[in-house]
């Protein structure tokens, strides 16, 4: 994200904190794959770039570990999580569920 896309996003979200500032604008490089899967991340690195100190950018790394979108191996590092095939199979099954049971409740 450069600074101007992430200067944008700051101001657009004003009222929100910078720890959901830092995890979005962190999510949306994962998301665009500006931030590769295996990828080490560090931190003090995402902080400097996003102008803002290591506290926020960590909250907002376990929430992404949380859901899923890293992993935080301590003692090692933090890493971009890659998807498996396993990954994309429970996706299909959960979203099949969930598709059918909207159909069903719908009629």
């Amino acid at each position: 994200m450069s600074k101007s896309e992430f200067s944008r996003l700051r101001r657009k979200m004003d009222d929100h904190s910078l720890t959901k500032t830092a995890y979005l604008a962190i999510k949306n490089d994962i998301m665009l794959n500006k931030i590769k899967p295996g990828e080490c991340l560090s931190g003090c690195q995402l902080a400097r770039r996003l102008n803002m100190s290591r506290t926020p950018v960590r909250e907002a790394l376990g929430i992404l570990e949380n859901e899923g979108f890293v992993e935080i191996r301590n003692g090692v590092g933090i890493f971009v999580k890659e998807t498996t095939e396993k990954d994309i199979v429970d996706l299909v099954e959960v979203r099949t569920a969930l598709e059918c049971s909207a159909l069903e409740s719908s009629s």
